[in-house]
């Protein structure tokens, strides 16, 4: 099996973080090993990305999105508000971070949620807000409309274009929350609306494909109440959040998964909501938020600051460190249990001592799995004879008890 990438989320849309402030976020991510930062640049709450030419010319009309930079819209049912900066990042600047990054071994991944959290760019364009029925949305793009559709995606391949060029290999669409405060995907799908959204969700991963890099996005549309028929292009890597709809296990048929589990959100001025060091040593890679187990492509550990103004940017720095800190080694310790699983026939000499039957899509894992530590037990000048300890093992293994097996190990 592949090596699993660590992701960490940060929501720098909601709340504006200076260069410096994100060099030294990423030093802390280098240090962690970890593989991947997701800059969330877009949300109601702010929109704090511009490139060169703000200026889109659609269908004969020009729209200067640089009136949309800063600070966005406060929910007021929620509570999240934009940090009142009115501070966002030039192309020079998200340039430079990138090089950075790269310098550090760190991937940015660009993170432009669309159709829905595009408040701060839709409270200057309401002509393209979704409707249904008398109802209208401040959040969310209409999805349906061909003039929205076009504004939208021309907006958004210009973006793609920009971080392509800038050497990043991942996009995340996001596609999450879309017409939340009107009854999100449950209401869309009542209305007869989801295969719409599907349809808007595949022309979004279709640019990020022809700027040839792997798309992204959350799973809240996908495989509504588990049917295969709610889903776009295979190639989608997909973050499973929080369940909507289809389970993880079913998503993942067709699918590289990403657990970006709820038991993962660190939510800026929420303290019920902000994951701690027991939490992140606790969690379990293949267990998504739903219930369902599936392999991953990789584990993702978010910040969101919904409340931006409940702490400064230093302040976030020094919580998230020690975050950071423990979700780097438990990935670490992930794939090095992952390195000695695989899925073909196995080559363990100890084979015959596992008592997984010889059908069970595990047992070759089982034998692996263990390979390796017995192999280290024997060198250690245990007899080689000396089975007891591989059976035990094995039987953990058969159970999908990884995590024991090192334990056991340990403790032995």
């Amino acid at each position: 099996m592949s090596r699993a990438y660590s992701i960490v989320h940060l929501d720098i849309a909601r709340k504006y973080f200076s260069p410096e402030q994100l060099h030294a976020f990423i030093d802390c991510l280098s240090e962690n090993s970890i593989d991947q930062l997701e800059l969330y640049f877009s949300d109601n709450q702010g929109f704090r990305l511009a490139v060169d030419d703000m200026v889109f010319n659609v269908n004969g009309v020009s729209y200067d999105l640089s009136k949309a930079l800063g600070d966005g819209i406060t929910d007021g049912t929620s509570g999240m508000t934009p940090d009142g900066s009115g501070k966002y990042l030039s192309a020079a600047e998200m340039t430079d971070i990138i090089n950075y990054a790269s310098e550090k071994n760190v991937e940015i991944v660009p993170a432009f949620d669309m159709p829905g959290h595009m408040g701060a760019i839709l409270q200057y364009y309401p002509q393209f807000c979704y409707k249904a029925g008398d109802e209208q949305s401040v959040t969310s793009l209409d999805f349906i409309s061909p003039e929205a559709i076009d504004f939208s995606l021309a907006v958004f391949d210009r973006y793609v274009s920009f971080f392509a060029t800038n050497g990043c290999r991942h996009f995340n669409a996001v596609c999450d929350e879309v017409a939340l405060e009107m009854g999100g995907i449950e209401r869309i799908y009542n209305d007869g609306r989801l295969e719409q959204l599907i349809n808007y969700i595949t022309k979004l991963v279709g640019i990020i494909k022809d700027h040839e890099m792997v798309p992204r996005i959350f799973n809240d549309a996908l495989y509504y109440g588990n049917d295969p028929a709610y889903d776009t292009d295979s190639s989608a890597e997909v973050c499973y959040c929080i369940p909507s709809g289809g389970s993880a296990s079913g998503i993942a048929k067709t699918h590289p998964m990403i657990n970006g589990s709820t038991d993962l959100f660190w939510v800026m001025g929420v303290p019920d909501w902000q994951v701690d060091i027991q939490r992140i040593r606790s969690f379990k890679q293949e267990l998504f938020s739903d219930g369902s187990t599936a392999k991953t492509a990789g584990n993702m550990l978010c910040f969101w600051c919904d409340k931006a103004n409940a702490m400064t940017g230093e302040e976030f720095l020094s919580a998230a460190a020690p975050l950071i800190n423990a979700f780097g080694k438990k990935l670490e310790k992930y794939n090095q249990k992952m390195s000695v699983r695989h899925d073909g026939v196995c080559s363990s000499p100890y084979y015959k001592g596992c008592p997984c039957p010889r059908e069970c899509p595990l047992h070759g894992r089982c034998c692996d799995c263990v390979h390796h530590h017995i192999d280290e037990r024997i060198e250690a000048g245990e007899p080689a004879e000396n089975t007891d300890w591989l059976v035990e093992c094995m039987k953990l293994a058969h159970e999908g008890r990884f995590e024991e097996i090192y334990v056991h190990k340990n403790e032995s």
